[in-house]
């Protein structure tokens, strides 16, 4: 690295970075992953990185901390942080003193919170480390900042669930422990990698307006990594478009939004601006799912003689999906959107007390009792995050044909090869790549693959769980057009859970409003959008950031 003459002011300032991996041992040599990005970003400005996924986005902005994995290596270039005599380049800092710039010099807010929280420690115990790195305070002290972090990003009773683990909140609300975390070191620079993926509009806006408030206050410098432009458009005061490791424009944001001048630029407004409409609903065609008051409780056993405390999720909660339609499930973090689709899978957690009638394709059962063979047949998932849910140890094609093995054991190998292959080419995918592992592939691609596992065992309804969060608009655009194809090929129903209202648009023909365990509104998606009836959705509704 070389030293920079007369370094700026800025917060953080990214020189000519270059990043490269190696290629495959048959190959040889390296692949550029990063090539020459420069980027600065001052106190108190917001500096938006946008760009398909591939790009070089997270990998940017993961350098600037130095966590990139060990294959990819940092050929070239500065990342300076700090101001004055106190101003580092953090390429050149030994991993010994990388601990004075992480928490405190650079927040980073990670894009799946899962995967970022300590599933073992209390979310408490990661908030105090959090905070007693970064501070002096006292055991009282302490307990107080916890609880403060929480209330600033919106956790109900905080004082309460300091004690829990984050396997007992929902991605939303992790999401948000992630952000607390984060925002725990007072940092100059936050980087924040897809912070609102998984946040329903309202907490999505509670948090975009802290995060303005702290950057007035602390003079806190941002770099936003989103898909989202109207998110973009909302915060950012500078924005860089990424293309292939490239930063192909940079300018400011209303330079940016009214004329921008690179064609992938252009090309990723017109497809965040472009949102299709869902198919007409058809009156005669036959129901496939009927949920009947669907109710379910935590449990929580107070100790060895004493009954179990029940706190209710779902309550009384009623339903029906036509064959080939699509109802969109919707409604706040934490509303039990998503115990209800565990319900319906019969993968309710031990600790969940359910009841209530179900009727999917001419089978019936009792939401408290387990699926029959023929029950998982019938529905299958698609999981917000592909990664998460492909074993990395398996090749696609095995993790494809290991559920129809498993629910069509009536199916000759035959058989099931033709039907993988239909759907591998529905999706887009090649041939070759049932032969590939699944970290080969980018985030588009395994959601494809996911949607190829879900569908390989020709089920009657799908449940599609954030299946766009995490992807960018021209990816997104381009997934939604496969599942609509799909669906008219195969008369699929799918029930959506989502928090983007605009895929609800582009892909429902009804919508399901949840609001503390309760359906509030439930109707056509052209009628619950234009004339929301009840308050929560017009809230929901109104919280919509506009591009």
């Amino acid at each position: 690295m070389t030293a920079l003459q007369n370094p700026p002011t800025d917060a953080l300032s990214i020189q000519k970075l270059r990043l490269t991996v190696a290629h495959s041992a048959s190959v040889g040599g390296e692949k550029t992953l990063v090539e020459n990005v420069c980027l600065q970003v001052t106190p108190g400005q917001c500096l938006a990185v946008v760009g398909e996924s591939g790009s070089g986005k997270s990998l940017t902005a993961l350098a600037c901390a130095r966590l990139l994995s060990d294959g990819i290596a940092i050929r070239q270039g500065d990342v300076w942080v700090g101001e004055g005599a106190a101003r580092r380049n953090v390429l050149d800092l030994p991993r010994s003193a990388l601990h004075t710039v992480r928490g405190k010099r650079i927040g980073f807010v990670f894009q799946e919170p899962s995967l970022a929280l300590n599933p073992v420690l209390t979310v408490g115990e990661q908030l105090r480390e959090a905070l007693a790195l970064h501070g002096n305070l006292n055991a009282a002290q302490l307990e107080l900042a916890c609880v403060q972090a929480l209330v600033n990003v919106g956790i109900a009773n905080a004082a309460e669930r300091l004690n829990d683990y984050p396997l007992q909140f929902s991605g939303g609300q992790k999401q948000r422990i992630m952000i607390a975390m984060a925002l725990a070191g007072e940092p100059d620079v936050l980087i924040a990698d897809e912070p609102t993926t998984a946040l329903d509009v309202l907490v999505q806006a509670h948090i975009l307006q802290l995060l303005k408030q702290l950057q007035a206050q602390r003079g806190m410098a941002l770099v936003l990594i989103s898909h989202d432009l109207a998110i973009v458009r909302q915060m950012a005061d500078v924005v860089a478009v990424m293309q292939a490791g490239n930063i192909v424009e940079c300018a400011p944001a209303p330079v940016f939004f009214a004329t921008p001048q690179h064609p992938h630029s252009q090309a990723l407004l017109t497809a965040s601006r472009n949102h299709a409409n869902a198919l007409q609903s058809q009156p005669d065609a036959a129901t496939v799912l009927s949920a009947e008051g669907i109710c379910a409780a935590y449990s929580s056993a107070n100790g060895l003689w004493r009954a179990a405390t029940l706190t209710p999720i779902l309550n009384d909660v009623s339903f029906a999906l036509k064959r080939g339609e699509t109802l969109a499930l919707v409604g706040a973090s934490g509303s039990g959107k998503t115990t209800l689709a565990k319900v319906l899978l019969g993968l309710q957690d031990r600790n969940i007390r359910s009841s209530g009638r179900l009727e999917l394709a001419g089978l019936t059962r009792g939401a408290e009792n387990k699926p029959t063979l023929a029950w998982q047949q019938a529905v299958s998932v698609v999981f917000q995050d592909p990664f998460a849910s492909l074993n990395p140890r398996m090749r696609v094609g095995e993790l494809v044909l290991e559920g129809v093995r498993s629910l069509r054991p009536e199916w000759s190998l035959q058989e099931a090869n033709l039907r993988v292959a239909e759907l591998m080419d529905a999706v887009g995918l090649p041939e070759d790549a049932l032969a590939r592992w699944p970290h080969e592939f980018s985030g588009g691609q395994r959601q494809r693959i996911a949607i190829v596992r879900a569908l390989a065992v020709a089920p009657q309804l799908v449940i599609l769980d954030e299946p766009t969060s995490a992807l960018d608009v021209t990816v997104q655009a381009k997934l939604l057009a496969v599942l609509a194809d799909l669906q008219q090929r195969f008369a699929y129903s799918y029930l959506l859970i989502t928090h983007n209202f605009h895929v609800v648009k582009a892909m429902a023909q009804h919508v399901a409003v949840l609001h503390e365990g309760q359906l509030v509104e439930y109707g056509a998606t052209s009628t619950v959008l234009s004339s929301p009836q009840h308050s929560q959705t017009q809230a929901l509704l109104n919280a919509l950031p506009a591009l």
